[in-house]
């Protein structure tokens, strides 16, 4: 016997199951999603007036076939497994997909496509035979790719076993036979839709015994083309086709008070119905989502305290979880217990990255910084000190690769027990070998005490969410290496084959955390986690594009390809227009859940304005509704009494928080009323008692005490980011040592040998002999790297070739430049501020700040001088720099060179450094300012001299000359 209970609300499709629940005698079982069972367990208690639910099974289709049958199936992760070998067999007959089956993520996806196949009915036959009706195009090779790839799949399934499905399947096979469900009572709720094979099961289940299938139907509502009636029609039609005595369907509307009655049954209909909000519905708009969360957190303070609702009477849907953490850490500093319906993905716990760790120092030969990374893990047991002094030693050695399988000496060997170590952790992954090999190392690295001692230090303080999914990592992936052997033992694999089953495994596994505390506030995702008659509903995040979300559908096949496939009778459930759908009718749900409702968004994020959802928009409108600031009922301005004061404060950890943060706008009694609080609890925050920040003379925020002198790159580092001066200047970090060629060792190089090229032929480029300027390059281009104080056998004999090749290449393009007009070098790293040179002074507000530095080269024609400053990176001159601070070198050189030949400034420049140059020397141009006097601009480029019409640009100057009608 099939029963079908219609109701237009999930609510009272429960309540109606409920209700038979009660009356009914005997064994039931009650089938719901899988994510429900615990909450619907705990709602049947409550609804029936049950004290136990020994005769209830609460129970999800999954589970009820893995009880009933009682055969080994495989997890997700082994059919993931299974479908990566399926398409490793079979990729030589691949076209569309061939470039992508060795990407990660792709047998999992792949996985995904061929299971919802296997669940709405499709076959590999089935996809072929629709082939004669696609069109030429990327559908079409999809949909042989997938052929050809499903039915390996199955191949491949039938040597080892069963999966999910197949279970599933088989389940539904042996229902006729199975004594223990022979009269049994089943009542199916929750579910918005039923694929073809849950649709079997009932049906098979009908057969045997009594069915009752609450289903969702909003027949005669504005909003109707919402509900998921497709599920209706296909599970009756089916069920009758097989002979079920279909009873007939009995309706459980459930009456809903006004304003959600109205809302429920037309949003998103396209009426404009409206309705009188009485409060039961808070639309607000916060600054950001720290804004939001603190605001939300308040509200729900207040809801426990001053309206008696308890944690458990409250829930919040986020439409943006990816913020989850920051919510969370928000909720702690309240004090509020909280559920959040989150699962941790195995791959991103401390073990799973310890095995990546190891596992990628083999396949990389142990390249260093995958030796690094396993170095640094805190799973590596090592004193933290020796670690960081070995990283130190191991930079400025340059050692690399195999260099860490040979045995230390000299200055390296007081870390020869760690190098040993290092390679001790690795050996079991570094020889090819069956895979249980594998498998029995993770084991026993698992189960050893040390790794369970050095894995609860590491999470030791962190949130118990974070603990938790740490903590049982270890026991999940164990769960997989059993499967892996048991797929894989007797394989003979290396470790590339190792690693790809294992992340393909562990990619696919996410761990479902566990509430803490019955009297918790929920917070789940729209369309996960069940919501049952709570009393305060939260919706955040509802910002456009988050609520309703817009949903990819995968990646191995598009949204366009699952449109094509329909139309060729190929339904891959679910399709665009029904994730869409399905995201409207989860939120009209929402107004059945509740006795209030709250939708907010944050207004900005880092990316710029946000805009509210569309159901907020909707609602505004059908309720006159307006979009407030949740966050002004507890503004400081408006504590006033007591209890607006502890709504304020909330939780002592919070009042720090909000006393810290809004002090100057409390009044002085609240202000006290706070402090003697904290004080009570030990918690005193030190402030300063005059609000306004001293003015700090530029001198000392510079750190410079006694000695006033400063640099000019200290003063630029300090307007482009006063932390880093602080790191830089202050407590003076400095970079590890590292035995090869950097960057900043290139322009350390590069600037040498222009000092000592320029340097050697100071007043005198235009009259030396080119074939001593040419000597002088090669020369200096040998001898700088050593005389850089390099170890040249820590250089590759490649390095310095082509080290030498650009420095050679840049004096020349140099040269080529002083000799194409009248500026000779006059000086070379010109001091100023040093023992030797008398510093710049600047007259500041309250003191005078003296500065010095070194020009990398004067050049000068006699009359005029100017400044040029070496850069070996992509640095582009602006004038804008000099305004805000951060590009001061070029204009205070230009200043000091000008004072000290006494000669006219006429041009500061960047002048670049770079081995990738075009062949006409463009890249050496000097960037910079230059006077607009054209006798200035043709003693840098003589050839701007002979324009007599039209324009040219010059090569060597940021400017030109432009002719017209004999004016210049």
């Amino acid at each position: 016997m099939l029963n079908v209970i219609f109701s237009d609300t999930s609510k009272g499709a429960a309540k109606a199951v409920f209700e038979r629940l009660k009356r009914t005698p005997g064994r039931k079982i009650v089938l719901v999603p899988d994510s429900y069972t615990l909450g619907v367990e705990k709602t049947v208690m409550e609804e029936t007036g049950l004290k136990a639910t020994f005769d209830i099974e609460v129970t999800g289709f999954s589970r009820l076939a893995s009880k009933e049958t009682g055969a080994e199936v495989l997890s997700k992760e082994g059919g993931v497994l299974i479908m990566k070998r399926a398409i490793n067999a079979c990729a030589g007959e691949l076209k569309h997909y061939a470039k992508v089956v060795g990407v990660q993520g792709f047998a999992g996806e792949m996985f995904a496509v061929v299971t919802s196949m296997r669940l709405n009915g499709v076959t590999p036959e089935m996809l072929q035979a629709a082939e004669s009706d696609l069109d030429d195009c990327a559908t079409l090779r999809k949909n042989r790719d997938i052929a050809i790839v499903y039915a390996k799949y199955l191949e491949e399934l039938k040597k080892e076993g069963l999966d999910g499905t197949s279970r599933a399947e088989r389940f539904a096979e042996e229902i006729p036979s199975n004594p223990r469900l022979r009269g049994v009572n089943v009542f199916a709720l929750g579910f918005d839709s039923l694929s073809a094979i849950q649709i079997k099961i009932l049906t098979e289940l009908s057969l045997t015994g009594n069915v009752t299938a609450a289903l969702l139907n909003g027949f005669g509502l504005p909003n109707a083309e919402l509900y998921p009636d497709d599920s209706i029609r296909r599970l009756l039609n089916y069920a009758r086709d097989r002979g079920v005595d279909v009873a007939k369907p009995v309706w459980a509307r459930e009456r809903l008070a006004e304003p959600f009655k109205t809302l429920h049954e037309n949003m998103f209909s396209g009426t404009e119905t409206t309705v009188r909000n009485n409060g039961e519905v808070v639309l607000f708009g916060e600054a950001d989502i720290f804004e939001q969360f603190n605001a939300v957190a308040r509200e729900i303070v207040r809801l426990v305290r001053r309206e008696g609702l308890r944690y458990k009477d409250i829930a919040i849907i986020n439409a943006e979880p990816e913020h989850n953490k920051e919510l969370d850490e928000v909720f702690a500093r309240y004090s509020i217990p909280r559920y959040i319906d989150l699962r941790y993905p195995l791959k991103d716990t401390l073990p799973a990255k310890y095995i990546v760790a190891i596992t990628d120092a083999v396949r990389f030969n142990f390249r260093r910084d995958k030796v690094f990374r396993l170095l640094k893990s805190p799973l590596f047991e090592w004193d933290e000190d020796q670690k960081f002094r070995f990283e130190n030693y191991i930079l400025k050695a340059n050692k690399d690769f195999d260099a860490f399988l040979q045995p230390l000496d000299g200055e390296g060997e007081e870390f020869e027990e760690l190098r040993k170590a290092l390679v001790a952790v690795a050996e079991p992954f570094r020889t090819k070998k069956v895979a249980a090999r594998y498998a029995e190392a993770v084991a026993e690295m698992l189960t050893d005490e040390k790794f369970s001692r050095l894995l609860s230090a590491a999470v030791e303080g962190i949130e118990d969410n974070l603990v938790e999914a740490n903590t049982r990592a270890g026991g999940k992936i164990a769960e997989l290496m059993a499967e892996y052997v048991r797929l894989c033992g007797e394989h003979e694999e290396g470790i590339e084959q190792f690693r790809s089953a294992f992340d393909a495994m562990v990619a696919a596994e996410e761990l479902a955390l566990i509430p803490r505390s019955l009297d918790s506030v929920f917070v789940g995702e729209l369309r996960s986690g069940y919501i049952y008659g709570t009393r305060a509903l939260f919706i955040i995040g509802a910002t456009q594009g988050a609520l309703p979300a817009k949903h990819n559908f995968r990646s191995v096949i598009s949204a366009a390809d699952a449109v094509r496939l329909e139309g060729v009778g190929i339904k891959l459930y679910p399709t665009p227009y029904d994730s869409m759908r399905e995201e409207q009718f989860a939120v009209t749900e929402l107004f059945s859940k509740t006795d209030r409702i709250y939708f907010g968004y944050p207004m900005s994020s880092d990316s710029g304005i946000l805009k509210p959802s569309s159901v907020i928009t909707e609602l505004s409108e059908r309720t006159s509704t307006p979009i407030i600031k949740l966050s002004d009922r507890f503004s400081a301005e408006k504590l006033t009494d007591a209890e607006s004061v502890e709504d304020f404060i909330s939780s002592p950890q919070n009042a720090v928080f909000g006393y810290l943060m809004y002090r100057e706008k409390l009044s002085k009694g609240v202000r006290t009323a706070i402090e003697k609080a904290l004080d009570s609890v030990g918690l005193q925050p030190k402030v300063s008692s005059d609000s306004s920040p001293e003015r700090v003379p530029m001198r000392e925020s510079l750190g410079q005490g006694k000695d006033p002198i400063s640099s000019v790159s200290q003063i630029e580092c300090y307007y482009a980011c006063p932390y880093r001066y602080y790191l830089r200047y202050g407590i003076a970090l400095k970079e590890r040592e590292e035995g090869k060629l950097r960057p900043p060792d290139i322009g350390i190089l590069s600037h040498r040998a222009m000092e000592l090229y320029f340097g050697r032929f100071k007043n005198r480029v235009h009259t030396a002999d080119p074939e001593e300027l040419r000597a002088a390059r090669e020369s200096i281009a040998r001898s700088v790297p050593e005389e850089a104080g390099k170890n040249a056998g820590n250089i590759s004999k490649a390095t310095l070739n082509s080290l030498k090749k650009s420095l050679i290449h840049s004096m020349k393009k140099l040269t080529d430049s002083v000799l194409s007009g009248d500026f000779e070098p006059v000086a070379v790293e010109m001091k100023f501020g040093f023992d030797d040179g008398k510093p710049l002074r600047l007259t500041g507000e309250d003191s005078d700040v003296y500065l010095r530095g070194k020009i990398d080269r004067v050049d000068a024609d006699g009359a005029s001088v100017a400044v040029l400053d070496y850069k070996t990176g992509s640095e582009s001159w602006d004038i804008s720099g000099i305004y805000y601070g951060k590009k001061l070198q070029s204009a205070i050189y230009l200043k000091v060179a000008a004072e000290r030949t006494g000669l006219r400034p006429v041009g500061a420049f960047y002048v670049p450094l770079r081995s990738s140059y075009t062949k006409a020397g463009k890249s050496y141009k000097y960037d910079g300012i230059i006077s607009d006097d054209i006798d200035v601009l043709t003693a840098f480029d003589s050839k701007l001299a002979a324009v007599t019409s039209g324009r040219m640009t010059s090569d060597i100057v940021p400017g030109g000359v432009k002719i017209t009608s004999g004016e210049v």
